[in-house]
């Protein structure tokens, strides 16, 4: 059944791939590539708060659900440049939520690499707060890497 919603998100067919990915939730213990998809799909559709949740649920159930390699690479390459530093933006904010910070800079770093917008914003936003002092993360924001 999730197969069945990727094969409807790979066809930019976003609802019924969240229909799928829901149907799948039900039928099956969660896991967290299920709540990944349903993240993606709400992405794509540009449901960024939604799409938070689910990626938030994926993050419980495997906190490396992002950084294990397969089809979601793909997902990635069909998004924009600035869909993609949005989404990594996302990711970095929810690692740090958490308390992964080595992954939150990783992910900010690849957000900033890629153009995201409101740069000048990122010191304030809320889930960064901890990171606030860290000197990885100051050197970061003072390194200001440029959009590839």
């Amino acid at each position: 059944i999730n197969n069945l919603g990727t094969v409807y998100y790979a066809e930019k067919s976003y609802r019924r791939s969240i229909g799928y990915y829901k149907k799948a939730l039900r039928c099956s213990p969660p896991t967290a590539s299920i709540y990944a998809n349903l993240g993606a799909a709400y992405f794509a559709r540009k449901r960024y708060a939604v799409a938070s949740e689910y990626y938030e649920q994926a993050l419980k159930l495997d906190p490396g659900v992002f950084d294990h390699h397969g089809t979601f690479g793909t997902l990635m390459q069909e998004r924009t440049v600035e869909e993609r530093a949005m989404f990594h933006l996302y990711l970095a904010r929810m690692y740090a939520k958490t308390g992964a910070n080595d992954r939150a800079l990783i992910y900010l770093r690849k957000a900033l690499e890629e153009g995201v917008k409101n740069r000048n914003k990122i010191p304030d936003m809320p889930e960064f707060a901890s990171l606030k002092k860290s000197a990885d993360f100051q050197q970061l924001l003072v390194q200001n890497p440029k959009p590839l």
